[in-house]
């Protein structure tokens, strides 16, 4: 998410993924070290931490993507357009009950 959001403070990516702080900046420091991510000081709020994804973290998502999408086309072959309808409803649902879950610090 934050290739896509562009950055994220080090909390809001530990409401996402539910961890402990501790947890996520250990892993954070790993993404850092491996240059996916860059971790920059809020000028107004030194305790903030933002994290901003690399350019090398967006080639890597734009190579994941197209193999899932290619891995996708393979599996579906033969499934109806309302079948692919109906499975693509039940997810959705299933992401919204998720998301509701975990920002209510619910463990789904």
């Amino acid at each position: 998410q934050v290739c896509e959001r562009g950055r994220m403070s080090q909390r809001q990516i530990g409401k996402v993924v539910a961890k402990t702080p501790s947890s996520v900046s250990r892993h954070i420091d790993n993404l850092v070290q491996k240059g996916y991510v860059e971790r920059s000081v809020d000028t107004s709020d030194r305790r903030r931490s933002w994290i901003t994804g690399t350019e090398k973290a967006a080639e890597f998502r734009r190579i994941m993507m197209k193999a899932g999408l290619a891995t996708i086309d393979s599996e579906i072959t033969g499934v109806s357009r309302e079948e692919l309808k109906t499975t693509a409803r039940v997810l959705d649902n299933y992401i919204r009950y998720l998301t509701s879950a975990l920002h209510q610090g619910e463990r789904p």
